[in-house]
């Protein structure tokens, strides 16, 4: 792999940029309390290589809001992700899942 392609692929976007942001990122909504990082980890790898994970907890309590954010490395993961995750059950959930657009 040239160093070019590298450093195109770790090219981070800014207010600047004028093409159009690659769809990286699920939102997950409707999520079961117990569901944790390395199992949506397990869940999403699936589908593509995983970057970041985060479930939001409600700053008070940390009480699980039923709500994560799935960064993967590439577009394809994660409209693969939605594509299978979408309103299927998941710990006795149905959840949904959606492409977010920054």
């Amino acid at each position: 792999m040239s160093p070019l392609l590298i450093l195109a692929s770790l090219a981070q976007f800014d207010e600047y940029y004028v093409g159009s942001v690659p769809l990286k990122e699920v939102t997950f909504a409707r999520l079961n309390d117990n569901v944790k990082e390395g199992f949506l980890a397990d869940m999403c790898k699936k589908f593509g290589d995983v970057e970041e994970i985060e479930i939001l907890y409600n700053p008070k309590n940390k009480k699980h809001l039923g709500l994560a954010k799935v960064v993967f490395t590439s577009t394809r993961g994660a409209k693969d992700t939605v594509k299978n995750l979408h309103n299927t059950s998941v710990m006795g959930n149905i959840i949904h899942a959606q492409l977010d657009i920054k």
